[in-house]
């Protein structure tokens, strides 16, 4: 199907009419006959909108179609596609084209939230995000929530047990009446708002990142990326006493 536009009576000709560089319509007598590459990455560009709430509806039996007739990896590939189609599958991963910037913000703000859910300190965050960007999560494969609540809890164990040797704030594989309530309210949350994460996702997430070796990435963006965004030190020089000022008068 072909769209005409007509230039209305008073107004310039196809020919007078000078459009900007920045404009993102073109008569189609002037457009050229393969893409430009400025078009390429704009048609290809992520966006942070996830208004889109068509649905491919692989999921849904109808009289033509049934889902359980297909097979699981086709499933999973519609699943896939209906994910892209809502503009949300970046958001679990990193192996698709989305802005490197936009996904280490988006898992920023993301491990920020629920650090700050749970009562974290300052330091305690940055300890937390330090250990996020450094798991490889393309290879890891758990949802960003998952890692960043399971690491919330391990900074803090670790911290409880090490340092004052008190028991662990929480574990997966405990009752909720022997966990800190902050961490049984987030974690509800977290299973009621995202399908993908349950109990037991949760304590296979929190299994393999204490007992397991989780996937490494080390480049230098990100590291930077997390060094730019620190709102602590995490290795604060020393000063000794003595070297201190003292008031005047003081032996």
């Amino acid at each position: 199907m072909s769209v005409s536009t007509t230039p209305a009576a008073g107004t310039a000709s196809d020919s007078t009419t000078s459009h900007s560089a920045s404009s993102l319509w073109v008569p189609p007598n002037e457009r050229p006959s393969t893409p430009t590459e400025a078009e390429e990455a704009r048609a290809r560009k992520r966006t942070l909108n996830t208004s889109n709430e068509t649905a491919i509806g692989y999921d849904q039996e109808t009289d033509f179609y049934r889902p359980s007739s297909i097979s699981y990896n086709k499933r999973e590939h519609y699943k896939k596609l209906d994910q892209h189609n809502r503009d949300n599958y970046w958001k679990n991963r990193d192996d698709v084209e989305v802005g490197q910037d936009c996904d280490r913000q988006l898992k920023l703000k993301t491990t920020l939230g629920i650090a700050s859910q749970l009562g974290l300190s300052d330091f305690h965050t940055q300890v937390v995000v330090g250990r996020l960007f450094e798991i490889d999560g393309r290879r890891f494969g758990q949802r960003t929530e998952a890692v960043a609540f399971c690491l919330c809890a391990i900074v803090l164990n670790e911290d409880a047990e090490n340092r004052y040797e008190n028991e662990k704030v929480y574990h997966p594989s405990r009752s909720d009446s022997n966990n800190a309530h902050e961490f049984i309210r987030v974690r509800d949350q977290l299973v009621d708002s995202f399908g993908s994460i349950t109990e037991s996702r949760l304590h296979s997430v929190y299994a393999k990142l204490t007992q397991g070796d989780p996937p490494q990435r080390a480049d230098d963006e990100t590291r930077q990326f997390v060094t730019a965004n620190s709102t602590v030190q995490r290795h604060p020089s020393f000063t000794p006493n003595h070297s201190l000022p003292r008031p005047t008068g003081e032996n």
